[in-house]
């Protein structure tokens, strides 16, 4: 499961706008949109460089690089034409979780 927690400095979002970009990113990464997940949190401040979209992208370890990469490339790119943003006003951090490292519903998850 995708899951990407983008924090937003000056920046609007909308229900219909969050759904939007969670259903055309699943549907180019080929997941189910059950199956991915995106936050959105709106920043008061930030300090040092600035970045209108910070995202903190998880993905499980069951993927390869080239695959992480299409997911990477790919949330940068609906987050861009949503957010009406320039490629440099976004980052992106991925961390690879390993199996076993999640919790769901009450049990450990092993893929």
């Amino acid at each position: 499961m995708p899951i990407a927690n983008c924090y937003l400095n000056n920046c609007s979002i909308t229900n219909t706008k969050a759904d939007a970009i969670a259903n055309e990113w699943a549907g180019i990464i080929n997941v189910d949109i059950k199956d991915v997940c995106l936050s959105f949190i709106n920043i008061q401040y930030q300090a040092g460089r600035q970045y209108r979209c910070l995202s903190r992208l998880y993905l499980p370890s069951l993927w390869q690089q080239q695959q992480v990469e299409k997911i990477q490339m790919s949330l940068q790119q609906v987050l861009t034409r949503h957010l009406e943003l320039k490629p440099a006003e976004i980052f992106i951090i991925t961390s690879i979780i390993n199996s076993g490292h999640v919790v769901e519903d009450g049990k450990i998850i092993h893929w």
